[in-house]
């Protein structure tokens, strides 16, 4: 009996699983479709906007990494 139960148990849990996973897939495709809506909505000035931005951004992680380095290098 308690191996019986035991099994039923396993596939109870292998079956919730699947069904979060099965509710979070879809959840992340929804979240997808909206980004991808959103994203074809904006002007082709609103994407250069954002472009300039992730480049401002780039160039100031690479500022920040460079002096980082450099402070460190110099306690060395």
């Amino acid at each position: 009996m308690e191996v019986l139960y035991i099994r039923r148990s396993t596939t109870k849990t292998k079956d919730k699983a699947v069904r979060l996973q099965e509710e979070f897939d879809e959840e992340e495709r929804q979240r997808i479709a909206r980004v991808h809506k959103a994203a074809r909505s904006f002007s082709e000035v609103e994407w250069e906007d954002i472009k300039a931005r992730v480049e401002a951004s780039e160039e100031l992680v690479q500022r920040l990494q460079t002096e980082e380095r450099e402070k460190y290098s110099e306690d060395d």
